[in-house]
């Protein structure tokens, strides 16, 4: 993940500057785990799953993203007020810590893409979806 990882060598990895900032911006750890090992990923691995199960294995044909964007937002709508988030969120809002000032922990670059509407960053390609 090279947003993440500056250097790797051996099982070290050294964090790029802008994860070190934005961690000390929003005040989390990192801990980096092996590629393509889900079941150490903490919690982030499984909740996508349980989102994919309750939401996908019941409708998983859509014409187009936008019908399943509209689906996926109207099931996590009917969960959530089975839920009470809300409710959640406000209580927990009114402990988060203040904002510490500016993160700057990105870079903005202009990049052209190619006839099949992808651009190069390093040596990765990466596609682009038009609206």
């Amino acid at each position: 993940m090279r947003v993440a990882i500056k250097q790797l060598t051996g099982n070290e990895k050294k964090p790029t500057d802008a994860l070190v900032r934005m961690s000390g911006f929003y005040g989390f750890n990192y801990r980096f785990c092996n590629f393509a090992s889900d079941n150490k990923k903490g919690h982030v691995e499984p909740s996508v799953e349980v989102i994919r199960r309750k939401v996908f294995s019941i409708w998983d044909y859509f014409e187009f993203i936008q019908e399943a964007n509209a689906y996926l937002l109207e099931v996590c709508d009917t969960l959530n007020a089975n839920e009470n988030i809300l409710d959640k969120f406000l209580e927990e809002k009114n402990i988060l810590a203040p904002l510490a000032g500016d993160m700057s922990c990105f870079e903005t670059r202009t990049l052209k893409l190619d006839k099949l509407y992808t651009f190069c960053l390093s040596i990765s390609h990466y596609s682009v979806l038009l609206l």
